[in-house]
């Protein structure tokens, strides 16, 4: 789909250097120089750009420069060589051409050529030998033809056709062709041995050769026999088979031919001495198989032969030389011309081949048309701002030529009807001829055409290349119709002096021209010249839209890529390592720019996006290659580097998935992207095309679809690019709501209906979160109003309603699979309205049989509808509904469509259905799905004689409370059904509520018991007076209570009931001062005037307890600020890490994997608590307050595990920080031990120990103030990834300090 672009078109004349008559030329591209032998005998080397001599040498005296055999640079002698026919080689020196004889060949020499590497000369001498040797002249190897390749004949008529030497690429082998007899010879060779490798056997008529640069083939011309109408190029295999051929289309022989250096392009030179044109310069290149004649020239018989060269160092540089004293510079680029309607035209030799991509995609080399002209088109461009498309070409004749379409861009009357378009006009390969232009002759204003723009019906303009100058000719060229012909006025513009036009394009009122420099003007058709703009370098292709916003400095939008790759809009950089670009002009969401990358990634921008900051995908705004807001990686070294590479997680799993990127197969370029559609033409390196649908084009044109309520081209747009369909849904929400109407008239396939419902999902794919939230989509302007009832239960059930009462208000009521569909899909799914909806549609069936005759199913609507739902739902399901409908013949129906044996389920049908009475039946159905509620209360309906077997069902599903609901109306069942649940509850160890429910029911002596086994002793000791017991029985109870309460660790109850019941105040102060109850141990004693129990109990405890409370707050406050200290220590290191590592997010990823373990941990700590919480609510809650503060005594297991296990600190690790934060927060003093030490300091001062008492307080408030000001740090300072509570504040402490003991520092 590529054509070959002229760029520049130089042509300097080489008599003003006493060049007039050359006969031998060569180029050094490396230093830019080149280098000429004159007929005089004349060595020149003149720089490339200005012509001028650098240095001139001679030939010897003796010798003629008509015998020059081949002149080329010698890269690793640096020096000129030259191989003359008398067997000569000489040698001038690259600087000053100084001369050297190297030596001369016996017998002469016939053809030469240095291997690719520059290591090794080939050459065949006039005595039939090919001898090589090194750049050091050292022969390595000779090889005598006649003992070789014609099996010992004699050497006759050697040198008659001449003989040609060609290298492969890699420098491995190499081919010769020569003549013997008459007979011609094509032969290849092997360097390393230079033996024989393969000979062809078809070598006739052959007279030049060249070996492409990849080694793929072998390339012979063929000259044309009289029966023949052109010569030809035959390719050959290495192992001497002939593999293809083509037409050269030209009855001329082959007299040179060059390969580009990158094997893309064939030069070839054609000498016809019959045609005025006596030289013929043909440039080709392959595609697909098919060789197309990209570019062709036509040289007169005065300029005496043609040489070419290709640039070694510009791979599309053509160098040709004239030996009649010229020089002409061709530079090309591959480029693809493609109308903004998305039509292609490719040039082949003297046809255009054009194929309409917006209607139909056809892969070279067929097309939709091919249009034939009188000679070779050198340029083509489109008619662009008329209703219809046209076709205009510079033809190598130096005539112009048009060809229009009939009807916009139906090419050969293919919009004539619909037939047309589909059949044969578009799959065969049309031919129409072209028409010329009378009237005008470029040649007769500049020395070629490089570019044309067709602005108007009648208006032109073309760029030319001057006779003489280096600036480029505008030419306006006036155009008229006249019936079947055409005629056309040319005249150049005036303007003021421009240099090189490179490249064109098109614009509305003229044309836009870029200079070699990278400068832009724009040339209307009044004609005016004016500046707009430039780009930062040169660009090879440039594009502009109608619909493309313009740049700062610029009348239009335009995008060029130049050749290093890098993408301009105007001057601003928007990508680099670009390999194509397009435009998509018109069509849902505007114009886009689509441009492919080296990593293999299709880009669509939106045109207007391109007047924004250009933005980096990912984090960061990018600026000089540089994302800010990171340390380039470059800059990193050692250790932070490998830090950063390990803390970092991977790029795909922080970007969101970018609707505006997208992979392509490697080596695809853009074609053409059609106005109106969403389709993007890429080409493959193979040749072939491939159409695709950019994700951001399809959704824009779905968005459109669904604004103009065309919701059968949205749904097929979705369908066919597999796109979400919930966006058909979640574009402008709620609005669908209103749409389902039209939605279900639009969309005629209940499948479809089906699909769209089955889709659904509960959140929006245009959320932040969502799959397209990253999509340019247009906002609607259009507020839905959607009253709030029917957005009841979410987005799916809200669609699913609404589709349901559309159809049921449609003509569309027998769509039974998409109405059951929309229940099954209801959240939660409503499965039983669904099958009673086909229930009902059954009974139809079977009320009007008549109804179904016709349709031609095998099964009817409801059995059809049945089928349809079990492919969304699961059969076990769908049968457990049924069954909990209490329709069995529903349940046999789901069963017989399910595709599974009846028999399976037969039977046990069958025993429900033979269940009497009704409600017993229900029951068995109900205990059979485990509805035990359900099952309950139709027991409970059963009668009489299953109410014991309902108390049984109860106590064995934890469902006493709904059998009480059930017999709430009957005291009598009631009584039983609370003694029941009383027994029930004590079987559980929940032995309050088992009390309570006894007492419900009647039963005190059985009540008295639960509250005696769960410890509960008021409530037992009450019910011991209603019950009337005697006093020996109290005291029993009370002793036993005692007994358990001490077990329990609930000390001061225990001391309660010893002074009430027991009358044991010894004991009671005992227990007392072990809970460190110090007031009421104190009360009690002085109540009983038990004095010295103070003095021989209390006391002593008191002092024990100051005395080691004081050495553990110290320890605290000492382990406060360790810990404190060591904090801020990490803190800094962390500081410095972040501003190492940059805001990369790393540290937040450790402590988020380390906030993973430590969840672990809690987990397993948290499982191993379940064992030990068997007690009641109250009396778990009852023991903790007792015993939360002290750990001496009782079950010490127990309460360990029951402990929290927090983060242990670790040195150096990532979880160090978060550790000692929980610490210092763990070290805060609880309000209960507050209160106690407040009563121990009153104690103190009570037995005359004031300043014991100050001590104690004075120790406890400085580890409170320590620990406050350390949680107040960690407050303002909270670690990464730290939890809520670390984050709360600390909570005030308690009234617990006693003034009088109040230092003077601490008072208010």
């Amino acid at each position: 789909m590529l054509n070959l672009i002229v760029v520049r078109d130089e042509v300097a004349q080489l008599d003003a250097n006493g060049i007039s008559q050359g006969r031998a030329f060569c180029v050094d591209s490396l230093s830019g120089c080149l280098y000429v032998i004159a007929a005089s005998g004349e060595v020149r080397c003149l720089e490339d750009k200005t012509k001028e001599i650098v240095w001139e040498a001679f030939l010897p005296d003796s010798l003629d420069a008509v015998c020059v055999v081949d002149l080329s640079y010698a890269i690793e002698l640096d020096s000129l060589c030259a191989f003359l026919a008398n067997g000569k080689i000489l040698l001038y020196g690259s600087e000053e051409g100084s001369l050297e004889e190297v030596g001369e060949v016996e017998g002469g020499i016939l053809a030469a050529q240095w291997s690719p590497d520059g290591e090794i000369l080939a050459l065949i001498s006039g005595e039939g030998k090919i001898v090589v040797m090194t750049k050091d002249w050292d022969v390595l190897r000779e090889v005598d033809l006649s003992s070789e390749v014609l099996d010992g004949a004699a050497l006759k008529g050697f040198d008659e056709g001449g003989a040609t030497l060609s290298w492969r690429g890699d420098a491995q082998y190499f081919e010769t062709l020569f003549s013997n007899d008459g007979v011609r010879f094509l032969c290849v060779w092997e360097r390393a041995s230079l033996t024989l490798h393969s000979r062809a056997e078809e070598a006739s008529a052959l007279n030049t050769i060249a070996w492409q640069p990849n080694g793929r083939h072998l390339f012979a011309s063929k000259s044309c026999s009289k029966d023949e109408a052109s010569s030809s190029m035959i390719l050959y295999e290495r192992n001497g088979l002939r593999h293809a051929e083509f037409d050269l289309r030209s009855k001329g022989d082959v007299v040179e031919m060059e390969w580009s250096p990158d094997s893309q392009l064939l030069a070839v030179v054609l000498e016809n001495s019959n045609d005025e044109k006596k030289w013929t310069l043909q440039v080709w290149k392959r595609n697909n198989w098919r060789w197309y004649l990209k570019y062709e020239s036509l040289w007169a018989s005065s300029y005496h032969g043609l040489r070419v060269c290709w640039d070694d160092q510009q791979e599309l540089k053509l160098h040709i030389w004239t030996r009649s004293g010229s020089h002409k510079m061709l530079e090309f680029a591959l480029d693809n011309v493609v109308s903004h309607r998305g039509t292609a035209a490719i040039v082949d030799g003297d046809s255009v081949n054009i194929t309409p991509f917006r209607h139909i995609v056809i892969p070279p080399p067929m097309a939709a048309l091919c249009v034939t002209f009188p000679s070779a088109v050198q340029s083509v461009c489109f008619l662009e701002n008329e209703p219809v498309e046209g076709v205009a070409v510079a033809l190598s004749s130096g005539h112009l030529a048009l060809a229009i379409c009939e009807e916009d861009d139906f090419w050969d009357d293919l919009g004539e009807d619909e037939e047309a378009v589909a059949g044969t006009s578009y799959g065969a390969l049309a031919s129409n001829m072209g028409v010329v232009v009378s009237g005008i002759n470029f040649y007769d204003w500049c020395d070629s055409i490089q570019h044309l723009v067709w602005v108007s019906m009648s208006d032109m303009l073309a760029v030319g290349t001057p006779k003489s100058g280096d600036q480029s000719i505008i030419l306006k060229i006036k155009l008229t119709s006249e019936k079947d012909s055409w005629r056309g006025d040319c005249q150049p513009v005036p303007c003021n002096p421009l240099g090189k036009i490179i490249r064109s394009a098109a614009t509305k009122e003229g044309a836009l021209f870029e200079q070699e420099a990278g400068e832009l003007v724009h040339c209307s058709i009044e004609p005016d010249v004016t500046a707009c703009g430039n780009f930062p370098e040169p660009c090879h292709r440039i594009l502009t839209s109608p619909s493309m916003p313009a740049s700062g400095g610029q009348q239009t939008g335009v995008v060029g890529l130049s050749s290093k790759g890098n993408l301009y809009f105007g001057p601003k950089l928007v990508s680099s390592e670009v390999t194509s670009i397009g435009i998509r002009s018109e069509g849902a969401g505007g114009a886009f720019l689509l441009y492919t990358t080296k990593s293999n990634h299709l880009h669509i921008v939106k045109c207007d996006d391109l007047l924004e900051p250009h933005q980096t995908r990912g984090n960061g705004t990018k600026e000089n290659g540089v994302v800010k807001g990171r340390v380039h990686v470059e800059k990193r070294s050692g250790p932070t580097r490998d830090m950063h590479a390990a803390m970092r997680p991977a790029a795909s799993a922080i970007d969101k998935q970018d609707l505006t990127v997208r992979a392509v197969e490697q080596g695809s370029k853009i074609i053409a992207a059609p106005p109106g559609g969403a389709a993007v033409i890429l080409q493959m390196p193979r040749g072939n095309l491939e159409t695709i649908h950019p994700r951001v084009l399809v959704l824009c044109a779905i968005v459109e679809a669904l604004n103009e309520k065309q919701y059968q081209e949205a749904w097929e747009l979705a369908t066919t690019n597999r796109v979400d369909l919930n966006i058909i849904v979640d574009y402008n929400w709620p609005s669908f709501i209103s749409g389902a109407g039209d939605f279900v008239a639009s969309v005629t396939k209940e499948e479809d209906m089906c699909d769209m419902m089955m889709a659904l999902k509960s959140s929006s794919v245009l959320d932040d979160d969502g799959l397209y939230s990253a999509a340019p989509l247009p906002t609607s302007t259009v507020v839905p109003d959607i009253p709030t009832e029917k957005l009841e239960g979410g987005k799916v059930s809200a669609v699913c309603r609404a589709f349901r009462e559309a159809i049921l208000a449609s003509d569309k009521r027998h769509y039974l699979r998409a109405i059951v569909t929309t229940y099954a899909r209801s959240v939660p799914p409503d499965l039983e309205s669904a099958l009673q909806y086909i229930k009902a549609a059954r009974e139809a069936e079977l009320t009007n049989p008549e109804a179904n005759v016709g349709r031609g199913d095998d099964v009817g609507p409801a059995a059809a509808a049945l089928k349809h739902l079990m492919l969304y739902v699961n059969t076990d399901k769908l049968y457990e509904v049924s069954l909990g409908m209490y329709d069995l013949e529903m349940a046999y129906m789901v069963v017989t469509n399910a595709q599974r044996d009846p028999g399976e389920y037969l039977m046990e049908l069958q025993q429900f259905a033979a269940l009497e009475p009704m409600h017993f039946r229900h029951y068995s159905i109900d205990a059979h799905l485990k509805r035990f509620s359900r099952a309950l209360s139709n027991l409970v309906k059963a009668g009489e004689g299953h109410f014991e077997a309902s108390i049984k069902l109860a106590q064995e599903k934890g469902l006493m409370h709904e059998l009480l609901a059930f017999v709430d109306g009957d005291e009598v069942k009631r009584k039983v059904v609370l003694g029941a649940s009383a027994e029930w509850l004590l079987e559980k160890n929940m032995c309050d509520d088992a009390g309570a429910a006894f007492l419900a029911a009647g039963k005190t002596k059985e009540a008295q018991h639960a509250y005696k086994k769960g410890c509960h002793w008021e409530m037992c000791l009450a019910l011991t007076g209603k019950l009337g017991m005697d006093q020996n029985e109290v005291q029993d109870i009370a002793v036993d209570l005692f007994e358990e309460l001490k077990t329990d660790r609930r000390l001061n109850e225990a001391a309660r009931l010893a002074v009430e019941y027991l009358e044991d105040v010894d004991e009671a102060i005992v227990l007392l001062t072990d809970a460190r109850s110090w007031r009421e141990a104190v009360r009690v004693s002085y109540r009983f005037d038990r004095e010295d129990l103070v003095d021989t109990i209390v006391a002593p405890a008191a002092a024990e307890c100051a005395s080691t409370s004081l050495s553990n707050f110290r320890e605290d406050a000492e382990r406060v600020g360790k810990y404190w200290e060591r904090l801020k220590e990490v803190r800094e290191k962390r500081f410095a890490m972040e501003t190492v590592v940059g805001e990369t997010g790393a540290a937040g990823d450790i402590d988020r994997d380390a906030g993973n373990d430590d969840l672990g941990d809690g987990s397993s700590t948290v499982a191993g608590m379940s064992v030990y919480t068997d007690r009641t609510h109250a009396n778990t809650a009852a023991t903790t307050a007792s015993i939360s503060a002290f750990t001496t005594g009782g079950k010490k297991p127990q309460k360990r595990r029951k402990k929290k296990k927090g983060l242990r600190i670790r040195q150096g690790t990532p979880e160090e920080e978060r550790a000692l934060c929980e610490h210092i927060k763990n070290l805060q003093p609880s309000d209960q031990s507050c209160e106690e030490f407040g009563q121990l300091t009153e104690l103190l001062i009570l037995l005359g120990h004031e300043r014991d008492a100050r001590t104690l307080q004075q120790a406890l408030d400085a580890l409170i103030k320590q620990q406050k000001e350390a949680a107040d740090d960690i407050l303002q300072n909270p670690p990464p990834q730290s939890s809520e509570d670390s984050k709360q504040e600390t909570k005030p402490q308690p009234r617990w300090k006693l003034d009088i003991l109040r230092g003077l520092a601490q008072r208010d």
